[in-house]
């Protein structure tokens, strides 16, 4: 009966030896699997991440610098010819604010061509 048991017994830590070597093998393999997602996956899509949050500054600022100068020039060039009673002047208020639409028009398209540039 001893001699059964230790045979039994032999042959399970022959496999269970043999499980441990698979289980090692998977371990191994399943890192290799991580490293190559890092590396194919998540740097190009860290890498986009950053390039986006960079178009976005830079729209930040064309937004809170360059838009808004113009835009407060146009609305107080609004209150202006709506005070204004003499016609010359009126006329020549709404020169001033056709070139500051043209100004802000100008800012949006090199907003838009810096934003292409970068794709």
């Amino acid at each position: 009966m001893d001699k059964i048991v230790t045979q039994f017994q032999k042959a399970s830590e022959k496999e269970i030896k043999a499980l441990m070597n698979i289980e090692l093998e998977l371990a191994v393999f399943s890192l290799l699997i991580l490293i190559i997602e890092i590396f194919f996956f998540i740097n190009p899509s860290t890498k986009k991440i950053a390039v986006q949050n960079k178009k976005l500054k830079e729209i930040s600022w064309h937004q809170t610098r360059a838009f808004k100068s113009h835009m407060t020039n146009i609305k107080n060039f609004h209150r202006v010819i709506e005070i204004e009673k003499n016609v010359e002047y009126k006329e020549e208020m709404i020169a001033f604010l056709m070139e500051e639409l043209k100004d802000l028009e100008d800012v949006s398209n090199n907003m838009v061509k810096s934003l292409e540039k970068e794709q």
